[in-house]
């Protein structure tokens, strides 16, 4: 997509399109890539495989299974969930088991199944909506304002297989051979695990990426809790091992490296969060905070910290309305103000309609984006012309300005 000014050069230049292949970390140790949004682990036992996530359909299992057996045809004697969202690969990856009916230890956190459960209920309609949004899928796949480097189309359904194993963090057991510890691994759901090999040294885990961790979700979900993570993180920190296996992002590997990866992350919510809750007490609004709020340089210009999928901005205003709830602090927002109804006292005060939308093709010309969704949005709900034109030219601007694909998709796909 050459020139495409809804494309961020940040975003084109680190996010890239992923084909499938496998990554060896070291011997025995493997990673594959570009099949699912997310990372499929496995390793080498005494006698067998132990398979990390297992992708969110059932194509996607059978194609993350063929892909393990170019390099082993080993017996897959355990599959660990990192967290609910990509165990829908279950029934693929172990299709041939299944039907042989073989032991296979399924292993995760105990509220796996609860929040499974959950996404079927009512809610799933309104996370499918917005998860829709954020991750591009009504996008077009080529062309001016196209999805960039979009995960790999799997339209069949989940294929969840019940756990075995339902562990909380803290316990010790033996998988293919190999002693293996649960540790706390909360991050995007309050199921997640981070598993310890001592006698590999390694650790798979979905706690951290090379990118802004996201806590402000545009997909919805609940709120994200930063203190479970910070915990999970820190702990991690203190004793990293000399191999990370991540949900998402590459695998790393070096002691110290690790550690000096676990620490900035940790430094950068910390301080976010801290910052967030002292500026509230002071009685600023979840607005002040996002705008006062920020990363100090080294963070802020740290190449693993780019906000290619979540944003500083967005992160405070989770921290803002998670801790406080609905209302952000701003006094008028107690007697609210319905925003058809703020689009006709903006008419009134314009003058006339038309200076509405003057004033908003006017903000867009200067590229005060804000100020031109702001009125451009009033003017639509007054249904004046050219306004859902002029507003659509506003999102797409939005979107070539933001490095982060869970925004741009967003504001595309709601231009669209």
């Amino acid at each position: 997509m050459p020139n495409d000014p809804t494309l961020h050069p940040e975003l084109e230049r680190y996010r890239k399109p992923l084909e499938p292949r496998i990554i060896e970390t070291r011997a025995g140790i493997y990673t594959v890539r570009g099949v699912s949004l997310a990372n499929c682990h496995f390793v080498r036992g005494n006698d067998g495989l132990v398979v990390v996530d297992s992708g969110s359909s059932l194509q996607e299992g059978r194609e993350l299974r063929r892909l393990i057996r170019t390099v082993s045809e080993e017996p897959v004697r355990a599959v660990l969930l990192t967290h609910s969202h990509y165990s829908g690969g279950l029934g693929g990856l172990l299709e041939k088991e299944l039907e042989e009916k073989q032991e296979v230890a399924i292993v995760g956190h105990p509220r796996i199944p609860v929040n499974l459960q959950k996404s079927r209920d009512l809610a799933k309609e309104v996370w499918a909506y917005r998860v829709s949004l954020e991750n591009g899928s009504r996008l077009p796949r080529e062309g001016e304002g196209a999805i960039h480097a979009p995960a790999r189309a799997w339209r069949d359904g989940r294929a969840f297989c019940d756990l075995t194993h339902a562990l909380w963090p803290g316990t010790e057991v033996e998988l293919a051979g190999l002693p293996m510890r649960t540790e706390k691994g909360f991050f995007d759901t309050d199921d997640g695990l981070a598993f310890r090999f001592p006698s590999l040294d390694l650790i798979a885990h979905n706690l951290v990426t090379d990118q802004f961790p996201n806590f402000g979700s545009l997909g919805g979900d609940r709120y994200r809790d930063p203190l479970p993570w910070l915990e999970a993180v820190e702990a991690l920190e203190e004793d990293p091992p000399e191999h990370l296996l991540p949900c998402h992002g590459e695998p790393l590997s070096g002691r110290a490296r690790i550690g000096q990866k676990l620490r900035k992350n940790a430094e950068a919510i910390r301080l976010l969060y801290e910052e967030t809750l002292r500026l509230l007490a002071k009685g600023g609004s979840a607005h002040d905070c996002r705008v006062q709020v920020t990363l100090p340089d080294h963070l802020r210009e740290d190449p693993e910290l780019r906000c290619l999928y979540g944003e500083v901005e967005h992160a405070v205003l989770a921290f803002a309305y998670g801790e406080t709830g609905f209302w952000s602090g701003e006094t008028r927002e107690l007697v609210p103000l319905h925003p058809k109804e703020e689009a006709q006292c903006l008419a009134e005060l314009a003058g006339t309609k038309g200076n509405l939308l003057a004033y908003a093709e006017k903000a867009y010309a200067s590229d005060r984006l804000a100020v031109a969704l702001h009125f451009a949005d009033a003017a639509e709900r007054l249904e004046i012309s050219g306004a859902k034109e002029l507003r659509k030219s506003i999102l797409r601007k939005a979107a070539g300005q933001t490095p982060a694909w869970t925004l741009r998709n967003t504001l595309l796909t709601l231009a669209q």
